[in-house]
């Protein structure tokens, strides 16, 4: 099934807990009325794409335990508006975690950063948060 099949969907796209491989694919950013997006337990591999921005309505995205690397894309957080809760745990992402990543997300409740080999210094505002990990 293709991903732009599914442009009309408006809830929630749940694919964890299976094999996917590969990079998240690009057509994700079609998506453009999902609310959640869930792609934990796969074996996902690259980066976190800015491919992602379409997806604008984003209230909950997952990307918990796939094989993610590089660095998280700054000019990712300031185009997802409404997302609430973000977890990248159990990636091999790496590099400075955005210091815009808090005033970016307006919205942001909870933070899930754990189990990667990010470096440098903790963003101010991390702190503020109702539930980081």
């Amino acid at each position: 099934m293709l991903i732009s099949n599914l442009s009309n969907i408006e809830m929630y796209l749940n694919v964890s807990n299976n094999i996917l491989r590969g990079p998240i694919p690009p057509q994700i950013s079609e998506l453009t009325m999902v609310e959640a997006i869930d792609l934990s337990n796969n074996q996902l591999s690259g980066g976190v794409h800015v491919t992602l921005v379409g997806c604008k309505n984003l209230d909950l995205l997952d990307l918990f335990a796939n094989n993610l690397t590089d660095s998280l894309p700054p000019d990712l957080f300031p185009l997802l508006a409404f997302l609430t809760s973000l977890s990248v745990s159990g990636n091999d992402l790496n590099g400075e975690i955005p210091s815009n990543i808090i005033v970016a997300l307006k919205c942001v409740q909870s933070v899930d950063l754990s189990r990667n080999a990010f470096t440098g210094v903790i963003p101010q505002g991390l702190a503020n948060l109702m539930c980081i990990f």
